[in-house]
């Protein structure tokens, strides 16, 4: 994520973050949760959800929240999708006003 403009380390509920522009991109979640919590459009995560349930997966936080997110269970990601979820996760985040 590092690559992007304006992406910055951070923390977020007390766990690693990164953000741009001060808001939140991904984070991952507590130890107890699990997995990663990144920006998607609603698109994009409607398809994740249906190509890899046993990947992508939503909690009602995060179905119900006030932007758009996915949830990634780490063990089970092909880590060679990774680089374009990152994309567009910045890309989401970068282009708001």
């Amino acid at each position: 994520a590092e690559q992007f403009p304006g992406v910055v380390a951070s923390r977020s509920y007390g766990t690693p973050a990164i953000k741009v522009k001060q808001k939140l991109m991904a984070r991952l979640r507590s130890e107890a949760e699990g997995g990663l919590a990144i920006r998607c459009d609603v698109f994009e995560r409607e398809m994740l959800l249906q190509a890899a349930p046993e990947t992508f997966y939503l909690t009602d936080h995060y179905a119900n929240g006030p932007t758009s997110m996915i949830l990634i269970n780490l063990e089970t990601l092909r880590w060679d999708a990774m680089p374009g979820i990152i994309e567009h996760a910045w890309q989401i985040v970068a282009t708001q006003g």
